[in-house]
């Protein structure tokens, strides 16, 4: 009988000890999931934020080339104006080349700002200003260079 009455006891003790063995098991496994997908959110918050800053440094420099097509565009048709009677035929054809040049520098770097807006607003396709900011950049330079030209003349 005493027998009998321990091995119930221990049967009890022991269901007991797997339920609380179990339930430590279910609350180990449930603080995993949230801690993993806690994880998942920080590195997801993480790359959004590297992006942003990716898109704004971009937007940064084609402001800059943008800003300095303006200034160049807006030197160039000054010196133009004060030389007028001083430049030759040539030397006033290479002038308005530059203009256009430094014009459509102005017009890819707003296009390429504007793709990039685009990119801020629609996560999903790449955050690329595309061959805008590269076609700005060259024109910039072609334009400044045959500005420069132009005044030798």
């Amino acid at each position: 009988m005493v027998g009998q009455i321990e091995t119930r006891l221990t049967g009890v003790v022991v269901a007991a000890l797997k339920e609380a063995f179990d339930r430590d098991h279910a609350r180990l496994e449930l603080e995993r999931a949230q801690l993993d997908e806690q994880r998942r959110r920080a590195e997801e918050a993480l790359r959004l934020e590297l992006r942003r800053q990716s898109l704004d440094r971009e937007l940064a420099r084609l402001r800059l080339i943008g800003g300095a097509a303006l200034i160049g565009w807006i030197a160039s048709v000054i010196v133009a104006v004060l030389r007028l009677n001083e430049l030759t035929p040539v030397a006033r054809g290479l002038s308005a080349a530059a203009w256009l040049l430094l014009l459509g520098s102005l017009g890819a770097a707003f296009t390429a700002q504007g793709r990039l807006a685009q990119a801020v607003t629609e996560p999903s396709p790449p955050a690329d200003s595309g061959s805008g900011a590269a076609l700005a950049i060259w024109m910039l330079i072609a334009g400044l260079a045959v500005a420069a030209i132009a005044i030798l003349f």
